[in-house]
């Protein structure tokens, strides 16, 4: 079942990679450079998904996310990361912010999509 996915990120190669990913398993992509523009679609739109890369254009990733958290408490959010990080942060993600996945570049695309298709039917 095709669902609808918010893709904010400005690295245009990372970008290309999830949108191919994304529309290979048949599903839709809105994506955006910057925080800016991916609250506003949030408001706008309801989307069954939230892709937030490292840093975007206006913003870091994890600002957004705390941003998005205010908007929408319940669309899981991904959270793709160029570094590692210190293990309370990733514990602030998964807790407080409720982030459903943070994966780590580079981007295995097979893994990849069956992480987010577990998080689309978690009886998987």
């Amino acid at each position: 079942m095709s669902k609808r996915i918010l893709h904010a990120e400005q690295e245009e190669s990372v970008a290309t990679l999830l949108k191919t990913l994304f529309l290979a398993r048949g599903h839709d992509i809105d994506q955006t450079a910057t925080g800016t523009v991916a609250v506003q679609k949030l408001i706008a739109q309801d989307f069954d998904l939230v892709v937030v890369g490292d840093e975007l254009e206006d913003i870091d990733g994890i600002g957004l996310i705390v941003k998005l958290r205010q908007i929408n408490s319940q669309v899981p959010i991904v959270f793709v990361s160029k570094i590692w990080r210190d293990a309370r942060i990733y514990q602030q993600l998964v807790k407080d912010l409720r982030v459903a996945l943070v994966i780590h570049r580079p981007i295995k695309a097979g893994l990849f999509g069956a992480q987010l298709e577990s998080i689309f039917d978690p009886q998987m």
